[in-house]
């Protein structure tokens, strides 16, 4: 249609009539399973959506994601319907110059519904991202990235902010077999991410500790 322009869609969708499916039983601290064919229906709808464009040097880009997902959960001789639903869209920008460096930048919010029996939990994670790749002086390689991370819990109103930054410097001269590069990880030297899980018994709100600021001096040499 467009010079430069792309579209494109995909959809799954699949329905299990009948399945094999864990029945739990529950007596104090000890749990008991005992696999069995299930008959209810349970289903997974997933779509995607991207779309971008290039305006002169820049690419613009959107996507969206939906995902659905419904299943029992068999305790103590009881069903239990449990129903997943996460939404996502993106939006970035990112130069395509020859001589210049590529940057990119973006935003990302994600959220995340989740429904059983004992009640609904809802998550947002707001996320801006950056992130620059630049040749220079025939020689030098820089790349660098940052991400900023809002994340929400809305049953229990706690949030948590988060922010990392990675970055590289690589010098190998051309037509040499050695290579330096320095590097930096985990910059602002956090000390752990949120985010939030659904299994089959579990909500989970997790905290993931994250390995302390490094920077590190690297000589390469290829053979």
């Amino acid at each position: 249609m467009f010079k430069g322009f792309h579209f494109n869609v995909s959809t799954n969708f699949r329905k299990s009539e009948t399945s094999f499916k864990n029945t739990t039983a529950l007596s104090g601290i000890e749990q008991y399973n005992t696999v069995m064919l299930f008959d209810q229906p349970e289903h997974n709808w997933t779509t995607m959506a991207q779309l971008s464009q290039v305006i002169k040097n820049i690419r613009l880009s959107t996507r969206l994601n939906y995902t659905y997902t419904d299943f029992y959960q068999l305790v103590n001789n009881t069903e239990n319907l449990n129903i997943s639903k996460n939404i996502s869209g993106t939006l970035s920008a990112t130069t395509l110059f020859d001589k210049f460096p590529k940057i990119e930048v973006g935003y990302t919010k994600n959220y995340n519904n989740y429904r059983t029996s004992a009640g609904s939990n809802n998550f947002e994670n707001n996320q801006l991202f950056t992130s620059i790749d630049y040749a220079f002086w025939n020689d030098f390689i820089f790349k660098a990235d940052y991400n900023y991370s809002l994340y929400k819990n809305k049953a229990t109103g706690s949030s948590n902010e988060f922010d990392n930054a990675n970055a590289s410097l690589f010098y190998q001269n051309e037509g040499s077999s050695w290579g330096f590069e320095v590097t930096g990880s985990n910059i602002f030297d956090n000390s752990f991410k949120q985010q939030n899980s659904f299994s089959e018994f579990l909500i989970s709100d997790t905290q993931t500790f994250i390995f302390p600021r490094v920077f590190m001096f690297k000589v390469i040499y290829k053979l």
